[in-house]
């Protein structure tokens, strides 16, 4: 699989094993058949298995304690004002067919 992210402030990283964990705004999951846009998440937990998604801490919470050495990396999710995240999502959708 591979994944690109997407950044609150504009940037992006394709290099999910080192990229910040910090300001995320959307994840693009990509396999050789499709994609999946991951966004509007508090937590995203990579791990062996692919991206989860967590809403809240108790989500991520429930992941560390049970499944922690499936977990690769946590990434923390961060808000965008309506306007500015729907943009970035329209530019996500067209970098990303």
């Amino acid at each position: 699989m591979n994944y690109l992210i997407y950044y609150t402030d504009g940037s992006t990283d394709n290099h999910i094993e080192t990229a910040s964990t910090l300001g995320v705004a959307v994840i693009v999951e990509k396999t050789q058949t499709s994609r999946t846009i991951h966004n509007r998440c508090a937590y995203y937990v990579y791990t062996k298995d692919g991206m989860c998604c967590c809403n809240n801490l108790d989500g991520m919470l429930d992941l560390v304690l049970h499944k922690f050495d499936n977990i690769i990396r946590i990434f923390q999710g961060r808000t965008m004002v309506n306007d500015d995240f729907w943009r970035l999502y329209e530019k996500v959708k067209l970098e990303n067919p």
